[in-house]
């Protein structure tokens, strides 16, 4: 009888342990994909400080247009405006990407409290079993939702991508203008 009971313990502690280390080992690559996600992100601050950089030489190049000739001056204006637009969908993917980072850190922080009351909890697996069924529904309902997070964040990513196209497109169409109207001025001096 002792030894069905020694075997009973022995299966039952068993069982709790692979429970315990699948958790863990859940945990870590739920992890390992939010390091993939925030090294994408800091990718994304880099290209939005270079498309700052071209803007400011950008907003140099709109002014002296302006001041050499007024007609092209209003093109120029046009430009700074598309320019604005540009300006403000940057700003608000960085909210975006803000409220996504404290989403992110929230996370972060429940799983730590998560993994505490985990530790709290060892000497007691028994009582558990259903308390454990339940929490485990709800890391597999925030893994979903952080899929979700990172897939609007690809998304972010992409149109970021597009305006960063546009504007150079239109940086482009200014520089072939600044010819033209140097063209045209060097013909002036020469008559």
């Amino acid at each position: 009888m002792t030894a069905l009971i020694l075997g009973l313990a022995v299966y039952g502690w068993s069982w709790a342990g692979n429970e315990l280390t699948q958790r863990r080992l859940t945990l870590e690559v739920i992890d390992a994909e939010r390091a993939a996600v925030e090294q994408d992100r800091v990718a994304l601050a880099t290209d939005r400080e270079a498309l700052q950089a071209e803007r400011k030489e950008f907003d140099k190049l709109i002014k002296e247009k302006h001041e050499a000739n007024n007609q092209q001056a209003l093109k120029l204006e046009k430009d700074r405006a598309d320019m604005e637009d540009v300006k403000k969908q940057v700003q608000d993917s960085r909210t975006a990407f803000d409220h996504e980072k404290k989403v992110l850190d929230d996370e972060k922080a429940k799983l730590e409290a998560e993994k505490q009351a985990l530790e709290a909890e060892k000497a007691k697996l028994a009582e558990e079993k259903i308390t454990f069924e339940a929490a485990k529904a709800a890391f597999a309902e925030d893994k979903a939702a952080f899929e979700e997070d990172k897939t609007a964040f690809a998304e972010d990513k992409t149109a970021f991508a597009e305006d960063k196209t546009a504007f150079a497109e239109d940086k482009a169409a200014f520089e072939e203008a600044k010819a033209s109207f140097e063209g045209d001025e060097s013909k002036k001096s020469r008559r």
